[in-house]
C-alpha cells in the first residue's frame, strides 16, 4: 500500500496496524492522559525499527530508525462521542529520524516490522488484549515516496504509526467488562443487496402460474426458481398461489413478490412436507449433523481470537464454514451442560456451545483464519468440523406465506444458510415454528410480520402450547443473525434460543399478545431455552410479555438485556415476572432497560432470601426472579450464583419507581446502541435511540409499533448500511 507524501511541514501519515478497541477512559481532556492503556503504550518510545531504502542508481540499504517520542492526538471528544455511538480514532503519532543520502536521486522507503521489531508491537497487543481495551490488532508493511535529504545530514521527518480504534460504544467496555460480550456485528454481510434482474415473471411463459388461490401453482414456482441464474430475481406479481409441496429457495437468487399480503403462497388443505419454504439445497446434500466430515480437535482457542490452530492437518479452504465447538463442562465458569437435551448441539446434544465461522485464510496445513472472531475461550476438547451444503446469499421478498389452512409443522425453514435474507415477509399460521434456522451464519430477517398460531382462535387453546405457535426458532448452531425491526403477535414465543446458537441479535422488534393454553398463565416474549445459547444481545425491543432464560434443558450465559421496554402481560397469575432467571443461568447483562408497569408489579426481586417459597397461582408479581429451578415454587436447586453473576445496571423499574445503578460502576453514559453507529437508515424521524432511562420520554415508539399500529414509516425498510464490520 502506497502511502500519501506529507504537506509542507514533512508529516507523512500513514497506517501500520488496524486495532478494534472496546474501551478508552471517558472523560478525558487532556492528550497526555488519555487511556487506561497508556502505560503500555509509552515503553514503545525509543524502540527501533528497519526502514529499508530503495534508491535509483543505488543498492538497497537497511537502516535502523528509532521512535523518538508519541503523541495522541484526534480524542478530546470522546465523551461526546461516545454518547452518539459514533465511530471515531486514536492516533499514536511516532516521530523518528530517517536517514539522508549523498547526491541521491528520488527513491522510496518501506517501514518493515520484522522479526524482533513485529514482537515488539505483538507483544503491545497482547498487553491491550489483556487490558481489555481491544479485540484484534494486525500490522502491516507501508511504502512511502520521498525525497532523500541534505548532504551529508540526518533528516529529521514524523511518520504517523496510525492505530484504529472502532469506538462505536467506548463507554460499553466501562458498564460491560470485555469478558462478558463480544462485538456484536450481526446479518447479511454488506447489507441485504437490491438486485434488479428480474429472470422471470411466473405468470408468464414458460411457467404460466396461476395466481387465483385454486390452481396448484407449485411447479411453476419451483421450475423458476430452479432455472433462474445466479444473482437475478424470480418475481412473482400479486396473487394468490396454491402450492402442495415444499418450495425449495436454491443458492444465490432472490425471490420476490409485490408485497406483503399482495402475493401470497398459500398451503393447500392436503400438502405434502413439513413446511411450506426453505431456504436450502437439496435435503441429499446438507450435511445437517456434520457426520461427513472429520471433527477436528482444535489447540488452545481463545476469545477474540482470528485465528485457530488444529492438532492435526485440518484439510480446510478459503471460503470454508465451520462450526466450532466444545463438550459439556458442568464444573466450568460458567456451567456448560446440556441438561439432557439431545438436539442441542453434535454428539446427540454433548457438544451445546459454539459458532459458526468462514475460513478467510489457510497459512498453514494446521491454522487457519477465520471470520467472525472466536467468541468464548473453547476449553473442554474443542473441535472444528466442516458445515457441508451451505446456502448463500438467498433472499425472500416482499410477500406471504400462508400455513394457516395447510398446517404443515413449520412455515418455513433455512438450513446451514450463509448470508440469506426475509425482507418484508409475511408468516402466517404457525403450528410449530414460523421460521426455524438450523445452523448458518450472518442472516437477516427484517421488516417481516409473524403471527398467529393454527388456528388463530380460540385463544387459549392447545394450539398455544408447548413447541407450538413459536415465532422464530434460533438452533441448533446459528451465528451472527439478526432480527430486526419485525412485528411478532397472536404466538406463544417470539423468538426462542435454541442450542449452541451464539452472537446473534434481536433488535427493534414489537412483541404483542402472547398466547397459552391456560389463560391465567403470563408469557414470555423472548426465551433462552436450549442448551448453550451464549452471547446474544437483546436490544430496544417492545416486548409485552416476559424476558426469560431458563433451566429446561441445562445451562446458558452471557445474554445481553439493552435498551429495552419490557410490560408483563396484564390480568394474569401465573409466572408473574418481568425478567425471569433461572438456576445456571449465569452472567446476564441487564443494562439501560425499562421494566414494568406503574401499579402492576409490587416486588422488585425474588430470590432465595426474600421468598424461600412462594405459591404458583396469585404469586408475586415482581421485577426479577433469580435463581430458581423451572416452575420450581421453593428452593430445589436454587443457585445463588445466577444473581450473583448478573451485571445490572441504569434499569429503571414501576416498583422503586427509579433508575437503579450498579454501585461499583462509576460509569453511567449510555451508549445510544450495542451494535449500530447510527440510526438505521428504515428508522424514519422517530426519536433515537427510542428507549432508556437516560432519556425524555423514557419509552418513545419503534418502527415496528408504528406499523402495527397502521402507520406508514418513510422511507419503508431498506438493507442497513451502518453495521459495524469486524476485524482489520
Amino acid at each position: 500500500m502506497e502511502a500519501a507524501l506529507g504537506d509542507s511541514k514533512n508529516f507523512e501519515t500513514f497506517e501500520v496496524g488496524r486495532c478494534q478497541a472496546d474501551r478508552l477512559a471517558p472523560n478525558r481532556d487532556c492528550c497526555s492522559d488519555i487511556s487506561p492503556a497508556e502505560s503500555v503504550i509509552r515503553p514503545i518510545l525509543g524502540a527501533t525499527l528497519s526502514l529499508f531504502w530503495n534508491r535509483k542508481g543505488a543498492d538497497s540499504s537497511n537502516d535502523r530508525v528509532q521512535i523518538l517520542w508519541l503523541e495522541e492526538v484526534g480524542i478530546r471528544q470522546i465523551a461526546a462521542v461516545a454518547a452518539l455511538g459514533e465511530r471515531k480514532r486514536l492516533v499514536l503519532k511516532a516521530r523518528i529520524r530517517l536517514p539522508g543520502f549523498v547526491g541521491s536521486p528520488a527513491g522510496s522507503a518501506r517501514m518493515a516490522c520484522c522479526s524482533s521489531e513485529r514482537a515488539l508491537f505483538d507483544d503491545l497487543a497482547c498487553r491491550l488484549l489483556d487490558l481489555q481495551t481491544m479485540t484484534n490488532c494486525s500490522l502491516n508493511e507501508m511504502t512511502i515516496e520521498r525525497s532523500p535529504g541534505q548532504s551529508g545530514k540526518l533528516v529529521c521527518r514524523c511518520l504517523f504509526f496510525v492505530l484504529l480504534f472502532a469506538l462505536t460504544a467506548s463507554t460499553l467496555a466501562e458498564i460491560i467488562p470485555a469478558g462478558r460480550r463480544i462485538q456484536w456485528d450481526p446479518g447479511v454481510r454488506g447489507g441485504i443487496p437490491n438486485r434488479t434482474t428480474i429472470f422471470a415473471n411466473i405468470k408468464n411463459a414458460p411457467y404460466n402460474a396461476r395466481g387465483d388461490g385454486v390452481a396448484d401453482d407449485t411447479a411453476a414456482i419451483q421450475n423458476a426458481v430452479d432455472a433462474c441464474p445466479v444473482g437475478q430475481v424470480v418475481y412473482i406479481p400479486a396473487g394468490t398461489y396454491k402450492i402442495s409441496s415444499q418450495l425449495r429457495v436454491k443458492p444465490q437468487i432472490t425471490l420476490r413478490g409485490a408485497g406483503m399480503g399482495i402475493t401470497i403462497i398459500q398451503g393447500a388443505p392436503v400438502f405434502s412436507g413439513i413446511n411450506l419454504l426453505a431456504v436450502t439445497i437439496a435435503p441429499a446434500v446438507w450435511d445437517y449433523d456434520y457426520t461427513r466430515s472429520p471433527s477436528i480437535n482444535l489447540v488452545n482457542p481463545l476469545k477474540g481470537s482470528t485465528s485457530i490452530t488444529s492438532s492435526v492437518a485440518h484439510g480446510w479452504t478459503v471460503g470454508d464454514y465451520i462450526l466450532i465447538d466444545q463438550s459439556n463442562n458442568p464444573s466450568g465458569d460458567p456451567p456448560i451442560d446440556n441438561g439432557g437435551c439431545n438436539w442441542c448441539g453434535r454428539a446427540s446434544g454433548t457438544r451445546p456451545i459454539g459458532q459458526w465461522a468462514k475460513i478467510t485464510a489457510v497459512p498453514t496445513s494446521t491454522t487457519a483464519t477465520i471470520d467472525p472472531p472466536l467468541y468464548r475461550s473453547y476449553d473442554t476438547v474443542p473441535q472444528g468440523v466442516k458445515a457441508i451444503g451451505c446456502t448463500q446469499n438467498t433472499g425472500v421478498e416482499d410477500l406471504t406465506v400462508d400455513n394457516s389452512i395447510s398446517d404443515t409443522r413449520d412455515v418455513t425453514e433455512w438450513d446451514f444458510a450463509v448470508n440469506c435474507w426475509f425482507l418484508r415477509v409475511e408468516a402466517k399460521g404457525c403450528h410449530r415454528r414460523g421460521i426455524w434456522m438450523y445452523g448458518g451464519l450472518w442472516n437477516t430477517v427484517e421488516g417481516c410480520i409473524i403471527h398467529d398460531g393454527v388456528p388463530k382462535d380460540p385463544q387459549p387453546g392447545p394450539q398455544y402450547g408447548s413447541d407450538r405457535a413459536y415465532g422464530i426458532f434460533l438452533g441448533p448452531w446459528p451465528t451472527a443473525c439478526l432480527v430486526d425491526n419485525n412485528i411478532f403477535h397472536t404466538l406463544t414465543v417470539c423468538v426462542a434460543f435454541e442450542g449452541a446458537d451464539s452472537g446473534n441479535v434481536f433488535g427493534y422488534n414489537l412483541c404483542t399478545n402472547m398466547a397459552w393454553l391456560d389463560a391465567g398463565n403470563a408469557r414470555m416474549t423472548v426465551l433462552g431455552h436450549g442448551s448453550h445459547s451464549y452471547m446474544n444481545l437483546i436490544e430496544g425491543n417492545v416486548l409485552y410479555g416476559r424476558f426469560g432464560v431458563d433451566s429446561y434443558w441445562g445451562t446458558q450465559s452471557h445474554f445481553t438485556l439493552f435498551r429495552n421496554r419490557v410490560f408483563q402481560q396484564a390480568n394474569k397469575f401465573e409466572q408473574t415476572w418481568t425478567v425471569d432467571i433461572e438456576r445456571r443461568d449465569w452472567y446476564l447483562n441487564i443494562v439501560a432497560n425499562v421494566l414494568g408497569a406503574t401499579g402492576q408489579e409490587s416486588t422488585y426481586e425474588m430470590n432465595d432470601i426474600t421468598f424461600p417459597s412462594y405459591p404458583y397461582d396469585n404469586g408475586p408479581i415482581t421485577i426479577y426472579r433469580f435463581g430458581y429451578d423451572t416452575i420450581k415454587t421453593d428452593l430445589t436447586n436454587y443457585d445463588p450464583q445466577a444473581k450473583a453473576t448478573a451485571l445490572r445496571h441504569g434499569n429503571w423499574d414501576s416498583v422503586t419507581q427509579s433508575i437503579v445503578w450498579d454501585p461499583t460502576i462509576s460509569d453511567r453514559t449510555l451508549p445510544a446502541s450495542l451494535y449500530l453507529t447510527s440510526k438505521p437508515g428504515w428508522w424514519g424521524t422517530l426519536a433515537w435511540p427510542p428507549i432508556g432511562p437516560d432519556l425524555t420520554p423514557m419509552s418513545g415508539q419503534i418502527p415496528a409499533q408504528v406499523r402495527f399500529g397502521g402507520g406508514v414509516i418513510i422511507p419503508l425498510p431498506l438493507p442497513p448500511t451502518n453495521l459495524r464490520v469486524a476485524g482489520p
